[in-house]
């Protein structure tokens, strides 16, 4: 961890460096002082990613540890590290193992002080100045000849703050404004799902209530719509459902921010060139394409996103085995995801932050263009290699058939699908494909991380941090083994814009038994969105309609061998038309007359004999958002 006495390099290193210094005609700096730390580059970054989230729980509470929080001189978030402290006078000395130059010292030089929790306290520090003391006298004397196996002679010095020694807290409380990082999600989760069914739903309860609480006391909107409800509310069906055309209509009293308003967030999105720039800056700003007519810009804070990394830390050793893992250490870890582009959406404004806020992970994470011409797309994925290949559902199928034909030549150890559903079929033809695990994570711009898939195909709800509430027309609820007219999400990671009871329109169906792949939480799979049901008058002058769920006509069309991708358009209310695109050495006239015959038949056993499906010459469209609608009804057009 950054602060803790490790062992240094061999004595060559520090010789070599020495008679560099000399070469150049200068003196040479003592190794680990103002330029640069002995310490291998290699070790330092085990310390960050491994062993700092642990000392991070344990730091507070040990002697001569504390947690150091500091405030980015460019970003402006808060960033926590464990560092080695000492008492000096009256203020503290804190070690600088790693030297004077790493990010967190210059972070506090800037700033002028900073926070540190030891011994159970917070203690507000201020003051700091940079004391080079080769001999150590500051420190006792088993400490010293520990730190002199680093050779790094300096240490920052503060002051404390007027006022600024904190109350002993309690071991439940937590870093302020930090209290969901990542590292403390993942663990929470981790230790939820061991304890029981019961320990998520205390869980999701009290964090209901948080969230109720916050959004009564900072929005305006919900202040309104809750004035007549209890103080305390830990059930959601107490709640009135709210949707994006009222959010939207609304937004400057939905936000709890006031820096965040309407006007400021529409000039923020029509400029391109601030993807992935934070907003106010302290926002990522990210909009939906509007597919059901209704635009949507939604503004997520850093709860959001630490919680979505925690979720996914704990997601991925049950998609990777430790056999996976070692054998990712000898490749390059690419991951490439194919996702729209071109405007502020979701995964390319958080993989552009990521890039710019993190600039070492430029060349292992790259973002390719869904429009793409396959085959241009083809020869890039093929240069940059990924281990981890992610994308939208109808993309990967386009992909799977490039790999089995040759064109393309991938060696994932994942492969992700997000945003579309992947029939049972495709899933495995992408395993075949790419030799590859393949699994589904099921979300939405508004909610995060929503269900995880298992290797029976079933997606697994995460309802620690979320809660889906599949519902019919009049919103009640429906029971397991029924399919919904739509799905009520709640978020409740974010608060900036919360998101309680929204009505996402996707139509789903909970399993009503136990999953058999052994996973205790809820089970579900999604059946389209309410919005892409197809209604047509039904035979005769009765003045009935018929509707027709788009799960009817694509299992009649993923079933059709050749079909690689679909879309039916409704054309009229009695006339649909069929977009078709062939996989390759499919004969296109039998590919069409046999989706058609299909169609026909599913209309035929409904009642809708009299509905006309004729060809359509123009290939499946996609949205905005890079998605295939694979069915679009005359309402939506």
């Amino acid at each position: 961890m950054i602060g803790c006495p490790i062992a240094a390099l061999p004595p060559g290193r520090g010789a070599r460096l020495r008679a560099a210094a000399r070469a150049r005609g200068g003196s040479a700096a003592p190794v680990g002082g103002g330029r640069m730390s002995p310490i291998p580059l290699w070790v330092g970054r085990l310390n960050k990613r491994a062993l700092n989230r642990v000392m991070r729980f344990a730091a507070p509470h040990l002697p001569g540890f504390a947690l150091l929080v500091h405030r980015g001189r460019r970003s402006g978030r808060e960033y926590a590290v464990p560092v080695n402290i000492f008492r000096h006078d009256a203020g503290y000395r804190i070690a600088l193992t790693y030297g004077r130059r790493t990010d967190w010292v210059r972070n506090v030089l800037a700033a002028g002080g900073c926070r540190v929790r030891t011994r159970g306290r917070w203690v507000e520090l201020t003051n700091p100045r940079l004391v080079h003391d080769p001999g150590r006298t500051w420190a006792p004397p088993v400490v010293r000849q520990i730190l002199g196996l680093t050779r790094t002679p300096d240490s920052l010095v503060l002051d404390v703050a007027a006022g600024g020694r904190g109350m002993r807290v309690r071991r439940a409380a937590v870093l302020r404004g930090r209290r969901d990082d990542p590292a403390r999600v993942w663990w929470d989760a981790r230790r939820a799902h061991r304890q029981g069914r019961e320990a998520v739903q205390e869980r999701q309860r009290a964090r209901l209530a948080e969230l109720v609480r916050y959004a009564r006391r900072h929005s305006a909107y919900y202040r309104e719509r809750y004035q007549d409800l209890p103080e305390r509310v830990d059930d959601v069906t107490s709640l009135p459902v709210t949707n994006k055309r009222d959010l939207m209509a609304r937004f400057d009293e939905v936000v709890t921010d006031p820096a965040v308003t309407r006007e400021s967030v529409q000039a923020f999105v029509e400029d391109p060139d601030r993807i992935g720039e934070r907003f106010a800056g302290r926002y990522l700003v990210a909009t939906t394409a509007g597919t059901t007519g209704h635009r949507g810009i939604f503004v997520l804070d850093d709860r959001y996103w630490s919680v979505m990394s925690g979720l996914m830390g704990v997601l991925a050793p049950r998609w990777l085995s430790w056999r996976d893992l070692v054998r990712m250490l000898g490749r390059r870890r690419h991951v490439a995801g194919v996702v729209a582009t071109g405007g502020h959406f979701l995964s390319i404004s958080a993989a552009t932050r990521e890039k710019r806020e993190k600039p070492r992970r430029h060349r292992s994470l790259r973002v390719f263009p869904v429009h793409t011409p396959v085959p241009r797309l083809v020869r890039q994925l093929n240069g940059f290699d990924p281990i981890l290949l992610g994308g939208y559902a109808s993309v990967l199928r386009l992909l799977a058939t490039e790999q089995a034909a040759g064109r393309l030549h991938l060696r994932p150890m994942l492969v992700l699908s997000t945003a579309e559903d992947l029939p049972p079929a495709e899933h495995t033809r992408l395993q075949r494909a790419f030799g590859a695990k393949v699994r589904e994570v099921y979300g939405c711009t508004e909610s995060g991380y929503v269900a995880y898939s298992c290797a029976e195909g079933w997606l697994h709800l995460l309802d620690d941090w979320v809660i889906v509430e599949p519902v019919d027309a009049d919103h009640r609820p429906v029971p397991p083994g029924v399919v919904s007219h739509t799905v009520l999400m709640t978020n409740l990671a974010t608060r900036v814009q919360p998101i309680l009871r929204y009505d996402v329109g996707d139509r789903v169906l909970v399993r009503p038994d136990p999953c058999a792949c052994g996973d205790p939480a809820p089970a579900l799979r999604v059946h389209g969105r309410s919005a892409d049901v197809l209604t047509f008058p039904a035979a005769g002058a009765t003045g009935a309609s018929v509707t027709v769920s788009p799960l009817a006509l694509g299992a009649v069309l993923d079933g059709t061998p050749g079909v690689e991708l679909f879309q039916i358009v409704q054309a009229t209310p009695t006339s649909l038309r069929l977009r078709l695109h062939q996989a390759g050495g499919a004969d296109p006239d039998a590919v069409r007359a046999a989706a058609l015959a299909g169609i026909r038949a599913v209309l035929t056993d409904l009642g809708l004999s009299h509905v006309t499906v004729e060809p359509d010459p123009d290939p499946p469209e996609q949205s905005a958002g890079g998605k295939y609608r694979t069915v679009i009804p005359l309402v939506a057009r």
